[in-house]
């Protein structure tokens, strides 16, 4: 089944901090942190609903090599990605 892929605002803002704060800390990890949440958004956009509900309605994929949980949500054909949540933070993101 084909599906449409959203990526909310406070996602994109999520991967847009994250990648500043890696490429801060050495030179090409924020490209090396991005290309890991590309790669599993694809794995998401394929079998989205392999992934278990992890908060309220929203599944959740963590991402290999970094502290960062995916969460999105399926409705119909859609799939929105409502955050790049780093599992440190308070859960009331």
């Amino acid at each position: 089944m084909n599906y449409q892929l959203i990526i909310s605002e406070k996602a994109e803002s999520d991967l847009l901090e994250s990648y500043l704060w890696y490429e801060f800390k050495r030179n090409g990890l924020g490209e090396e942190f991005v290309l890991t949440v590309e790669a599993a958004i694809n794995v998401i956009s394929r079998m989205p609903l392999a992934f278990p509900i992890r908060y309220k309605k929203m599944h959740g994929l963590p991402i290999r090599r970094f502290p960062y949980l995916i969460l999105y949500t399926v409705h119909l054909k859609v799939i929105k990605i409502m955050a790049v949540f780093h599992t440190s933070q308070a859960p009331n993101f």
